[in-house]
């Protein structure tokens, strides 16, 4: 049930040990193929971004940002959409799960033969989000998700549920554990687009959209850093882990 779920962002995270002073300043231009829209230097905080917007998986357009803090890179993959255009959860959706996701994966994987430092842990992130619905049927069909849990779909509110279910990597076969964080809930929506020429306000109706979050992460029981010749293995194994979640709902 992957295709139930829009990819409202993703995000790739590497924590890494010294890289060379100033490598970073290409990263952005080598993934994409063309240079930076938008750069800004941090230098008390040793922090740098970059961002532009790209087409990822062929159909899905959005703005790509790399952050680059001490011993930490975060890629960042979110739609490109005006405030006035956000009627609903799901109009920030870049795209579909899998094709959005599989683009993301193949247009990072050839970073890591650029970065020119070490990687200790790998984290593959989503904000997902199912069509708008009425509360009831959010709960309902987050049930379908949640065999295990009893949700009152119509005596209660404010659901939410967050669990870990660690499983050994297999690229990384070491007995190193990848967490498979998830977290999941129905969240109510109510959009309002102000207008400059002094009008009324749009005011949207409040929908109610079923959400999930994902952290899959390699555990921190490692102490040494993640062979580079297996880091594109390792990022399309959390890829397929993290799909599993969004179509078989929440597994051992």
């Amino acid at each position: 049930m992957s295709e139930f779920w829009g990819a409202v962002l993703l995000r790739l995270t590497a924590f890494i040990g010294e890289q060379a002073e100033g490598a970073h300043s290409g990263w952005w231009e080598s993934v994409t193929g063309r240079p930076p829209e938008h750069e800004e230097t941090r230098r008390l905080q040793a922090t740098y971004h970059y961002d532009g917007s790209i087409l990822v998986g062929g159909s899905a357009s959005g703005i790509l940002n790399l952050d680059v803090s001490p011993g930490r890179v975060d890629w960042v993959l979110v739609k490109d959409v005006a405030p006035q255009q956000l009627e609903s959860l799901q109009s920030s959706a870049l795209g579909p799960l899998v094709p959005t996701i599989d683009g993301f994966q193949a247009l990072l994987s050839s970073w890591f033969g650029l970065a020119g430092c070490s990687v200790n842990r790998l984290a593959l992130g989503a904000q997902l989000c199912g069509p708008s619905v009425g509360k009831i049927e959010g709960y309902r069909a987050l049930g379908t998700f949640l065999p295990d849990v009893k949700i009152d779909t119509e005596g209660s509110s404010d659901f939410l549920y967050r669990i870990n279910r660690p499983r050994p990597s297999l690229v990384l076969q070491d007995g190193t554990p990848v967490n498979r964080l998830s977290l999941w809930s129905v969240s109510a929506l109510r959009v309002s687009v102000l207008r400059t020429d002094g009008g009324q306000t749009a005011m949207f109706p409040e929908e109610a959209t079923c959400t999930l979050e994902l952290d899959i992460n390699t555990g921190q029981t490692r102490s040494t850093a993640i062979p580079s010749g297996i880091l594109a293995d390792l990022l399309k194994e959390l890829r397929s882990l993290l799909v599993e979640i969004a179509e078989l709902g929440d597994c051992p």
